[in-house]
């Protein structure tokens, strides 16, 4: 089924952006999730988690990028865990 132009432009007028931060060069060391609603062009939503990263260990240089460190994770949820809980099935299912 095609879609008329009016219908594109709304689709990508609503969108969600998800931005990752990590604790060293490696993808799997993610230190924080950032995810933001756009409806119409406006944010409506935003959520930023913090993630311990495997052993909760940073490099100086991503210290330094993005000011997230091991005091700021400690007590966090390690990565591999808060993908098991975000792929959990909701009570209501």
């Amino acid at each position: 089924m095609m879609q008329t132009a009016k219908e594109a432009t709304k689709v990508l007028n609503s969108y969600t952006a998800i931005d990752f931060e990590t604790a060293q060069c490696w993808h799997w060391s993610i230190c924080q999730v950032g995810l933001v609603r756009v409806e119409n062009q406006i944010i409506t939503e935003q959520l930023s988690i913090l993630v311990q990263p495997p052993h909760n260990y940073y490099w100086n240089k991503f210290i330094k990028i993005h000011g997230i460190c091991p005091e700021h994770t400690a007590d966090m949820l390690p990565s591999l865990d808060v993908v098991a809980v975000s792929q959990a099935p909701s009570p209501e299912s």
